[in-house]
């Protein structure tokens, strides 16, 4: 099993959320992101810009699932964009990417907490990914 401490991102003076690096790839582009590792989001969600950025076309994607909380309202499409995260390098990641007004990245239960293992330290202010698919070298 391959495991990485990473130190939450200072968003204001007092706060810090557990943000992780992350570059998104399609077959034209690259965009490098902090996505935030969300426990309460069910999808992982990419926002609209970013899929525009990428060369995404809307009306290429199959309808996607449902979003709730702020953003339940909002269509979605299903994507699968290649993504390289430091310290465990490419995979695939499956995204609602949302026509709404979400700014972030968000990181959920499908499929990336499918994926990884993940703990929270909050009071420290770290978050660990574990793979355990993934052997140290």
């Amino acid at each position: 099993m391959k495991s990485v401490v990473f130190d939450y991102v200072k968003t204001t003076d007092i706060s810090a959320m557990p943000l992780l690096p992350i570059r998104l790839e399609s077959p034209t582009k690259h965009f490098e992101t902090f996505a935030l590792v969300d426990s309460g989001a069910g999808v992982n969600v990419l926002p609209y810009a970013v899929g525009l950025y990428l060369g995404l076309r809307w009306d290429d994607y199959k309808r996607g699932p449902n979003l709730t909380g702020n953003a339940d309202n909002e269509e979605t499409r299903v994507i699968v964009l290649e993504c390289f995260i430091p310290k465990f390098g490419k995979l695939e990641l499956g995204f609602a990417w949302t026509n709404g007004k979400q700014q972030r990245v968000l990181l959920g239960q499908q499929n990336f907490f499918k994926i990884f293992d993940v703990c929270f330290i909050q009071r420290q202010g770290k978050f660990t990914l574990m793979y355990p698919e993934m052997e140290q070298a």
